[in-house]
């Protein structure tokens, strides 16, 4: 889980960086992100805020604050080249737009030096099979019929914030439903509980937002306390912060709002399996991965709560797996309506059989 906390005016990028660092030592909580958070008020009120997650195990490098400039910010380029020029040895927390000195200017968020006293993941052995789970290793076997020997890795995955490292792969021209071709993407990641749309914000989640990036035939935002669906990372076209070399889900996959997948998990060790199919709801900030609905969330095992339910990466990396996603690109734009807003015909409840039908050609190879 993720819980925010606010932070007081700054006047400096020093002095933000300080109430950052403050923040971790505060609550023995590491920093994932930041940002700014505008209320509804007339006029409104606009803060800076911190992405908090589970418990320090070990003594993390400092985070620093550096400042990006308007010029360096709106060009990709020179953007690319600021963060590399911080360093081999610096793991970017988050890029945002937050307020110093009352205003609004792109940061970069970072730490230097290799993080400590962490549970590595251990790496697959080759490019072929990723080391499956304990929950997962029957089900999605060779033996089950899942082609692992036609499956690449997808090393720009793993710096995405949440993922599971090494795990990620892409199998191309599969054969799916009707025989024609079909790619399919492997991926374990964190889940933070998504309960923005159209069915209210009874958690009281202060990140609520009333839209989502699909809706129903009616125009109608999704409700994320009764459709499965998980949300997707911008893509490069779509943020000027993504960070380099990270794999697009869009232009690099296929994969995009509309499309269906089914995802899998069982926090302990043994037991039956928790599975759900979905439908991509929604996309978030482009540097992070992980987030799903209520409906999802609870169809998995998973606390729903919005504020104070979830998986966090901590969580993952100490149990060594995290939620599976078995998504399925292409495999909903026959069914969208592009205008004024995006529209799927296969919400409410069309895409749980789209998704098993593919998920089906998937184990037949």
């Amino acid at each position: 889980m993720s819980t925010p906390k606010f932070l007081a005016p700054a006047i400096s990028a020093d002095q933000l960086q300080a109430q950052v660092r403050d923040q971790e030592l505060a609550f023995g909580m590491e920093v994932l992100g930041i940002g700014m958070r505008q209320t509804a008020d007339l006029p409104p009120l606009r803060n800076n805020f911190v992405e908090l997650t589970s418990h320090l195990t070990g003594q993390l490098p400092e985070l620093q604050v550096k400042v990006v400039t308007r010029d360096i910010a709106a060009d990709d380029t020179q953007f690319a080249n600021f963060l590399v020029g911080l360093g081999a040895e610096t793991s970017i927390v988050d890029s945002a737009m937050v307020l110093i000195d009352d205003a609004e200017q792109q940061i970069v968020l970072f730490r230097t030096g290799a993080v400590s006293n962490s549970t590595p993941i251990s790496q697959p052995p080759s490019d072929l099979a990723p080391m499956l789970p304990d929950y997962a290793q029957n089900m999605l076997s060779t033996a089950n019929g899942v082609p692992w020997s036609k499956c690449e890795t997808l090393r720009g995955m793993d710096a995405y914030t949440g993922i599971t490292p090494g795990r990620s792969r892409l199998f191309r021209n599969l054969k799916g439903p009707g025989g024609g071709p079909m790619d399919v993407v492997y991926y374990e990641c964190k889940f933070d509980v998504d309960n923005d749309g159209s069915g209210g914000n009874s958690g009281n989640d202060p990140f609520h937002l009333t839209d989502t990036s699909l809706h129903d035939m009616q125009g109608i935002a999704l409700d994320a306390n009764q459709v499965p669906f998980a949300v997707l990372p911008l893509d490069r076209a779509q943020s000027s912060v993504k960070r380099p070399g990270l794999t697009d889900f869009g232009k690099g996959l296929g994969l995009g709002v509309g499309d269906v997948g089914i995802a899998f998990w069982r926090t302990k060790s043994s037991g039956p399996v928790q599975s759900c199919c979905f439908i991509y709801g929604d996309t978030g900030p482009a540097n992070k991965l992980g987030e799903g609905s209520v409906r999802l969330a609870s169809a998995l095992g998973i606390d729903p709560d919005p504020v104070t339910g979830g998986i966090d990466s901590r969580t993952i990396q100490r149990l060594g797996k995290g939620i599976v996603h078995i998504a399925f690109p292409g495999s909903g734009k026959d069914f969208l309506t592009r205008g004024h807003k995006l529209m799927s015909s296969l919400v409410p409840d069309r895409f749980e059989a789209r998704a098993k039908q593919f998920f089906a050609s998937f184990l037949r190879q």
